[in-house]
């Protein structure tokens, strides 16, 4: 991984991958979330992050996806699995 303001990669393993996607994830919905619209009313949403799903993916990885982000409150969410 590259560290803000790093001029090199440091190599690290895959739980410290998924733990630091997991923290940044986190902290973006944190900061992000909206819960109630500019009318008061329940949003429970994301706008900030987004997901893309490609033809080879299959349907179970995009059923998944769907799933978890929705479940994050994600509006912005794609696949070319209902083409």
């Amino acid at each position: 991984m590259r560290r803000p303001g790093s001029d090199h990669w440091d190599d690290i393993s895959w739980d410290d991958c998924f733990n630091e996607i997991a923290r940044w994830v986190k902290k973006t919905r944190d900061e992000t979330f909206i819960e109630k619209d500019n009318q008061g009313r329940l949003a429970n949403r994301m706008e900030t992050v987004g997901w893309i799903g490609g033809c080879t993916d299959t349907n179970e990885l995009n059923y998944l996806a769907g799933k978890f982000m929705r479940g994050m409150g994600a509006c912005y969410y794609e696949t070319q699995a209902r083409v």
